[in-house]
């Protein structure tokens, strides 16, 4: 048996708070001196007195009389509900008023700030917080690497995968969230051959693989998040045109290629997450065969536009500017979705005419760009709630986010950008004050895009599918004459990575 891996089970519970009330202790006072009216406030050890009133005299002599008899050690102690300093005050001024007097010990009136930390806690026991308590960690030691990390117990025992937590058949949990409890603890932990095995308070048995706690362990998650964040390609047209970039980075397969070998198809999702595009060429300018590329590597997401979907400056069935043959500029598909479309396809299988380039923007870098020359700017671009929208006769399709998108583990990475001047709803999102900036900061966004060094032109010619990012790609189109022909379709961001990661190209 292999001598165990270091592992410091930190096991012990929360310590238990008294949860009694704060007590009011008889103290040694000087007697206490009480003109009864119609209400009076009920002692311990009052005598009880069944003589006639007395006058107005009588009264004053005995009161100086008993003041002076009095022994100097006598007691009195109020009997109430809740003895608290609060209560107390309240009592004392409520004799006052009455015109009574309430000697007690100034020390009953305020707590010390510890004794105050007490009863805080005694108050709040069942309310302690759980989730700061160090004591309910495990540390565990590679001896590979010589690297540490802490498991907090109710990840293990919420990562079990024994049979009766977690279905194998559908890879499910199977087991609620609320039957987890916060403050779970291990009877036993032991630790031999790379697996950790814990028997938990409840008597449930789980064990685990090192391997896969250390797999999983948040740290290494993102390490490995940025390892591939730093395989991106950030480009510009220099770079892409480069005479030394033959043959080039990005992918460019023909259909018969893709079709027969599993390795293109690698290269073409490659491509995608690397540089944001890919090329198929030699296939027939038609939407069928358009979509037998598509769909040899991913599903056509069906929209508003249909599945396929052919477009021309003579056939405008819907309601968008790439429908025409003006100038298009430099922007991002779909802001009008809750969920953008992640990968957009173009094929122009019909030109007879002039102009018409394709144009490209690597968004990554032109954010990437303002963020070194204006970093407040590309903050708030991050935080600005832009609403976009799109109208038909029978559709209205609305939606509200910011332009830039940080990523949600990857601090300073973006994941999407949502660039479109043409689909902004009008501006009521912001408060009048802000609407400047906002225009000004949109604006230095626009520059960059719209740098002629940014934007790579190439006509798109019969034959050739160009695939893209819509999370990070830019798209545009120059004015043209003639006639265009153009089919096309998109495919979902969630079905583009559900690709990537069966190829184990990202997480």
């Amino acid at each position: 048996m292999k001598p165990p891996l270091n592992a410091v089970p930190l096991a012990s519970g929360v310590p238990s708070v008294n949860k009694g009330s704060l007590v009011l202790k008889r103290v040694k006072v000087p007697p206490i001196v009480v003109e009864r009216k119609t209400t009076m406030t009920q002692t311990d050890e009052l005598p009880v007195d069944d003589k006639p009133p007395p006058t107005e005299r009588d009264a004053e002599q005995e009161q100086k009389q008993d003041v002076e008899a009095a022994p100097a050690n006598s007691t009195k102690v109020l009997a109430l509900l809740e003895c608290t300093p609060a209560n107390l005050q309240r009592l004392q001024r409520k004799l006052q008023a009455e015109g009574s007097v309430l000697c007690l010990d100034e020390r009953l009136l305020r707590l010390s700030d510890e004794d105050e930390n007490e009863r805080d806690k005694a108050m709040n026991s069942d309310k302690t917080d759980v989730t700061s308590d160090k004591n309910r960690f495990l540390t565990v030691r590679n001896v590979k690497t010589d690297e540490s990390v802490s498991v907090s117990y109710i990840w293990l025992r919420d990562h079990c995968r024994c049979e009766d937590c977690y279905n194998v058949a559908t890879f499910q949990r199977s087991t609620s969230i609320l039957d987890l409890p916060l403050d779970i603890q291990p009877e036993s932990c032991e630790i031999y051959d790379e697996k950790i095995s814990i028997v938990w308070q409840d008597g449930h048995r789980s064990s685990y693989d090192l391997n896969v706690v250390f797999s999983n362990h948040t740290d290494n998650f993102r390490k490995r998040l940025e390892e591939q964040r730093a395989q991106l390609v950030l480009w510009d047209r220099a770079l892409i045109t480069a005479a030394n970039n033959t043959p080039p980075g990005y992918a460019r397969v023909t259909l018969n290629d893709l079709l027969c070998e599993d390795i293109v198809m690698c290269q073409v999702v490659d491509s995608l997450l690397r540089y944001g595009f890919a090329f198929i060429t030699k296939v027939p300018p038609n939407q069928q065969s358009t979509e037998m590329a598509v769909k040899r590597i991913f599903p056509v997401q069906r929209t508003l536009f249909g599945d396929m979907w052919t477009f021309s400056e003579s056939k405008m069935d819907h309601s968008d500017t790439a429908y025409t043959n003006g100038f298009l500029g430099p922007h991002t598909d779909n802001t009008y979705f809750s969920d953008a479309a992640g990968l957009q396809v173009l094929h122009c299988i019909q030109f007879n005419g002039s102009g018409g380039e394709t144009l490209l923007v690597d968004g990554f870098r032109a954010v990437e760009q303002l963020r070194e020359t204006d970093p407040e700017a590309y903050e708030r671009l991050c935080e600005y709630p832009l609403e976009a929208e799109y109208m038909e006769e029978d559709k209205h399709h609305q939606f509200i986010a910011p332009v830039i998108r940080k990523h949600p583990v990857l601090a300073g990475s973006v994941e999407q950008i949502r660039f479109n001047p043409y689909d902004r709803a009008p501006l009521r999102t912001l408060a009048p004050e802000v609407v400047p900036q906002f225009y000004a900061d949109y604006r230095k966004l626009a520059e960059e895009v719209y740098r002629e060094e940014a934007q790579w032109k190439f006509q798109l010619t019969p034959g050739t599918v160009l695939i893209f990012d819509n999370w990070r790609v830019l798209h545009g189109r120059m004015a043209y004459s003639g006639k265009r022909v153009m089919t096309g379709c998109y495919v979902a961001r969630t079905e583009f990575q559900s690709v990537a990661r069966t190829l184990n190209m990202i997480e």
